[in-house]
């Protein structure tokens, strides 16, 4: 796209006004589309575009996927300084646990589970139930061979900051772990 350029695309026209909305301060629900009154629809191509989901925003920052997990680093680095500074001394034992394993962080769970009858891809859903018989969904943490014995599977976290996940695990101890 340039001035003087001997063709141009309406496709790569309109995606470029619409990479620009966000920092123009505007949706696309507020642009709209070209609508065409005698067919009482939008033009072909012509339809609003849909605006990216909003995350909160993270020191004014909004990100444009979830990193809630990511974000919950923070909360492993304030507990990992919690146990240095003890006041009855630092607890480099527990320091060390949290700063290796996090908890607040990326948590997940490690099964032993029969051999595998196929393998399973990282991000793959899967859903099973706590000891208590309530529904637990999360993550294939890595991709798992079949026939393995063990697997990993990462708790899924919400978009909320506040209430991002469920459990806390890794190096934490009890009055974080939940």
């Amino acid at each position: 796209l340039r001035l003087g350029a001997p063709s141009t695309s309406w496709s790569a026209v309109k995606a470029a006004f619409e990479r620009n909305y966000e920092c123009l301060g505007i949706t696309c629900a507020e642009v709209g589309g070209i609508w065409d009154a005698a067919s009482n629809s939008y033009f072909a191509a012509g339809a609003p575009c849909v605006d990216p989901k909003l995350y909160e925003p993270i020191a004014g920052y909004i990100p444009g996927s979830q990193v809630t997990d990511h974000n919950a680093l923070d909360l492993d680095q304030e507990d990992f300084e919690h146990e240095l500074n003890e006041e009855d001394g630092a607890n480099f034992v527990a320091a060390k646990e949290i700063y290796e394993l996090g908890g607040n962080s990326k948590s997940y769970a490690e099964f032993t589970v029969p051999p595998l009858a196929a393998p399973l891809a990282k991000g793959l859903r899967v859903t099973g139930a706590t000891a208590s018989g309530s529904e637990v969904t999360g993550y294939v943490y890595e991709d798992t061979a079949q026939s393995a014995v063990v697997l990993r599977v990462q708790y899924a976290t919400s978009d909320s900051q506040a209430n991002y996940v469920g459990c806390r695990v890794g190096g934490l101890e009890g009055y974080h772990r939940t």
